[in-house]
């Protein structure tokens, strides 16, 4: 979904139609309180979509359209959910422990059974990486660190897969430069 907001037409028309999410989610049997978070997004990309193409306001009804939506933020929904995550390592706020310089260390972020990990702490190659990466290039490998796949980073960084592959090869050939060193 784009973050272009509702025009007041789309907002009062969302607004007016609210109820078909209820709907749906007591047809599909799931938990209003669960599962709203889930379809909202659909829904409001539905309506945009509904609001903006006149053909579709011809030819089908807009819990129609609603309804295909939300089917679909759903399956992605359970597809995510359903994904096993390779090394999912979670940091708890509440007990967070900073190196000195007040950033995780690597270790902690992929746990500490990793040799891999040991190996690039014990020749500091990971410092020297996060000095030539931002923090957005360092934030797309935590997250393949973390079983991410391209199609799941790219979704979270709301950015085509082009530029993440393109981001990815950059990151490539910065690491390679550090490890030739």
């Amino acid at each position: 979904m784009n973050n272009i907001p509702l025009t007041a037409e789309q907002s009062a028309f969302a607004a007016e139609n609210h109820d078909i999410i209820k709907t749906f989610l007591r047809f599909k049997n799931l938990s209003y309180d669960e599962y709203y978070d889930t379809v909202i997004f659909g829904y409001l990309e539905a309506v945009r979509t509904y609001c903006e193409r006149p053909d579709l306001r011809s030819k089908y009804p807009f819990k129609t359209i609603a309804f295909r939506v939300m089917s679909f933020d759903l399956l992605d929904y359970y597809r995510a959910k359903r994904t096993k995550k390779r090394k999912a390592y979670t940091v708890s706020l509440n007990s967070f422990r900073a190196t000195e310089d007040g950033e995780l260390s690597m270790s902690e972020l992929v746990g500490e059974s990793d040799t891999f990990v040991s190996d690039i702490e014990t020749g500091f190659l990971w410092d020297e990486i996060k000095s030539i990466l931002s923090g957005g290039q360092l934030g797309i490998i935590r997250m393949r660190m973390n079983g991410y796949n391209d199609r799941e980073i790219a979704k979270h960084y709301n950015i085509p897969m082009q530029t993440l592959e393109s981001i990815s090869g950059n990151i490539r050939m910065r690491c390679k430069d550090v490890c030739a060193v």
